[in-house]
This record gives C-alpha cells, sequence and structure tokens, in this order.
C-alpha cells in the first residue's frame, strides 16, 4: 500500500489542510471488517495527518468512491454538508472508529454530548482532534493496530 498524497505546501507550513489515500489505499480497506493501521498509512506525518488519512478510507469504504470525485477529505469537510453522510453511514464510522481506536473513542458518546445543529456541523477535524486526545502518540496507535 502506497502512502497517502497531501501537498507539500501542508507539510512546509505545518498545517496538513487533507490527506487523500490512493486507489490502492482504498481498495485495501474496502474488505469488510478490515481496518488499516497506521503501520500501512506511510510518510502521513503527525498523529493527526494519520488519523485524517485513515478517516478518509474509511469514508470511502463506506460511503464510496464517489466521495473523492467531489474532492479531497479535510479537516474543515463538515460530515453532512460537504460530505453528505446519512445517518446509517454516521454509524458505521463510528464502528469502525471503535474497532479502530479502542472503547476510549466514542463516537456516539461525542454525538450525544452535542446539539442537533452541532451535529449538523461537526467537522473531520473535530472527530480527528477528538479521536488524537483520545489514543495519545502515533505509537500507541500502531501498537493497538498490532494488537500489543
Amino acid at each position: 500500500m502506497s502512502a497517502p498524497k497531501s501537498s507539500p505546501a501542508d507539510a512546509a507550513d505545518g498545517t496538513a489542510a487533507s490527506v487523500t489515500p490512493d486507489a490502492s489505499a482504498v481498495s485495501a480497506a474496502s474488505i469488510p471488517g478490515d481496518v488499516p493501521d497506521s503501520r500501512n498509512i506511510r510518510d502521513a506525518g503527525s498523529h493527526a495527518d494519520t488519523v485524517l488519512a485513515e478517516l478518509t478510507v474509511f469514508l470511502v469504504d463506506i460511503v464510496g468512491d464517489e466521495l473523492l470525485v467531489t474532492g479531497e477529505v479535510t479537516r474543515e469537510a463538515r460530515f453532512t454538508e460537504d460530505l453528505a453522510l446519512e445517518s446509517i453511514e454516521f454509524v458505521a464510522l463510528a464502528e469502525r472508529v471503535q474497532a479502530r481506536y479502542g472503547e476510549g473513542v466514542d463516537l456516539i458518546g461525542l454525538l450525544a454530548e452535542m446539539d442537533i445543529d452541532e451535529i449538523m456541523d461537526m467537522s473531520v477535524g473535530h472527530l480527528v482532534d477528538h479521536i488524537v486526545a483520545h489514543t495519545g502518540t502515533q505509537d500507541t496507535v500502531a501498537g493497538r493496530a498490532e494488537g500489543r
């Protein structure tokens, strides 16, 4: 599996605006129940970049390849407005996130703390930040993926 693609400008200023997995990353994660790990998303940069790349793979697997036709999944993208995620797809994403990062990253619990307007306006970056806050370092995430 090859590395996700991000623009050089993102790396230069330290703000990763978006990460898009290549076709091999998407097809490798398209097997139901298959969960990518950070070992397969090389050179993604920071832990947040890795999480963004993994979420992108999950979203493409759940919604389909047409998600990437409309553009890259960025931190600023809103789940309902920009990505047109439906409630059943949100549930599938929550299951993938919990399977990947463990029970400490509870997307359903996060949503339960929000009002409807906050849920409708939730960005990918908000979820990335939640995952990063509840998983620690990239090594910790890689260890979970390897069963350590």
